[in-house]
């Protein structure tokens, strides 16, 4: 092979890699890991597999590639594996990428196809030998984020990926000679990528600590309106929100919203456009449209009338939220605002309305109105005056 090999216990120590084994037998398929013994020596983990584990961080997927072994043998050896490229011989097993070349020396040619030098490693599951043939560990312990060469041409997707990168890992920093590579992208070509891939994007970073920097990238590459329009004024401060609302729920249509409520607000046409380019699920544009509608009231619950309250917790109840997740939102936009750890404190004050809102929910229901009306419209007309007159004479 053309390229030194280095033991991966030169870079984690030998506890952070027999854990990692133990968590990959956990979590891989029984079928597949039963293969993966069968060719241990020409079985390699490759790409951000290699680069969460170097970086002691547990893998988000596994991406495999094996070696001398063709299609038809890995379609026998597990039969619900799917073709998974269009181009090169990949497969998708049960969520795992796995890599087919014919013979061990084309491993350096493979790896040359990878999309940024911290992903073009490999490391083999018999000899624990790490393969780098394009410096990938050395800019892996530099934190930068080199582009392959030809790498977007072949895919520029890899442009969305690599700004995701920095997103999810704050302390890495594209290199001067990748961001010319980024600003030569042509837009036009983004718009071609296919939609399910731009949305998974979308949702690692929605899930990053730095959500902003994904989009800070794009917009100083000119190309943040292709895919996400309206948003360039507002993702300093909508990244600051998603990162708050991180600490209290996972809750994706919720992160979707607190990332696009601003821009909404101001025109939800921005959606619809997000949408046709995107394919945004049903349950995030809800939660932004309940957002847009309803936050300000939450965040001023203290101020606004009776009426209003009683039809926001209505219709957060429609959209099948808690009061609580939509009060985690507000806590995110309170946190923002005052720009410092008053979480407990905002908590405190959302928990008095919860408290109300309990307490009304439980003294006026539909089943006791029932043994004064019959079921119908004017029954829900008259449960809703009541909540109404009960919470005006609290507030």
């Amino acid at each position: 092979m053309a390229y030194k090999l280095y033991p991966v216990t030169d870079f984690i120590d030998l506890a952070q890699l027999t854990a990692f084994l133990k968590n990959m037998k956990r979590e891989l398929p029984e079928k597949l890991l039963g293969f993966i013994e069968e060719r241990r020596a020409n079985c390699w983990l490759v790409g951000g597999t290699i680069r969460d584990i170097l970086l002691n961080n547990r893998p988000k997927d596994y991406d495999l590639l094996f070696a001398g072994i063709t299609a038809r043998e890995l379609k026998e050896k597990l039969p619900e594996v799917k073709k998974g490229g269009k181009c090169f011989a990949v497969f998708l097993y049960k969520g795992v990428e796995i890599t087919l070349i014919s013979q061990q020396n084309l491993l350096l040619t493979e790896l040359s196809r990878r999309d940024f030098t911290i992903n073009a490693l490999a490391l083999n599951l018999a000899d624990k030998q790490l393969r780098d043939p394009q410096g990938g560990l050395m800019d892996l312990q530099t934190n930068k984020i080199q582009v392959m060469p030809g790498a977007l041409k072949e895919d520029p997707c890899r442009l969305y990926r690599g700004a995701r990168i920095v997103a999810e890992k704050p302390d890495f920093n594209l290199t001067k000679l990748t961001c010319s590579y980024f600003s030569a992208v042509e837009g036009e070509n983004l718009l071609n990528i296919a939609k399910e891939r731009v949305y998974q994007e979308l949702h690692y970073v929605l899930l990053a600590p730095r959500p902003e920097k994904f989009f800070a990238i794009l917009e100083s590459r000119g190309v943040i309106n292709y895919h996400f329009p309206g948003l360039a004024e507002y993702y300093s401060k909508s990244g600051q929100r998603v990162a708050n609302l991180q600490r209290l729920s996972s809750r994706l249509d919720l992160l979707f919203a607190a990332l696009t409520w601003e821009m909404a607000q101001e025109n939800m046409a921005y959606i619809a456009k997000w949408d046709e380019n995107i394919t945004i699920p049903g349950a995030w544009i809800r939660a932004v449209r309940l957002a847009v509608d309803n936050l300000n009231t939450l965040r001023n619950w203290q101020r606004v009338e009776a009426v209003e309250l009683v039809d926001m917790v209505d219709r957060i109840k429609r959209e099948k939220f808690s009061l609580q997740e939509f009060i985690y939102l507000a806590v995110a936009e309170d946190l923002r605002k005052k720009r410092t750890d008053y979480q407990a404190k905002f908590l405190a004050h959302y928990e008095k309305l919860k408290v109300l809102i309990a307490e009304m929910e439980e003294s006026i229901t539909g089943q006791k109105l029932l043994t004064e009306l019959e079921p119908g419209p004017e029954l829900g007309r008259e449960l809703r005056l009541r909540k109404v007159a009960w919470l005006a004479e609290r507030l």
